[in-house]
């Protein structure tokens, strides 16, 4: 499982990323993203990318919109 959650503030957004370890737990990273191009540089690392197409579209489509207002 992936989850996204967003939080925008100001001019900031941030972005925890939680990934299921398989039922041992979980792994969480937040992020802090002022700009897109920050944004875009993280997202195209993200090797789960590729599994979850879907799931990172629908990411960049709604993080990039909070940056852009």
């Amino acid at each position: 499982m992936l989850q996204f959650v967003i939080r925008s503030v100001t001019r900031n957004v941030y972005v925890e990323r939680v990934q299921a370890l398989g039922g041992i737990g979980r792994l969480s990273h937040i992020m802090r993203f002022d700009d897109v191009d920050s944004f875009r540089g993280v997202c195209d690392a993200d090797d789960l990318r590729f599994t979850y197409p879907l799931v990172f579209s629908e990411l960049r489509r709604v993080v990039e919109k909070s940056l852009v207002l």
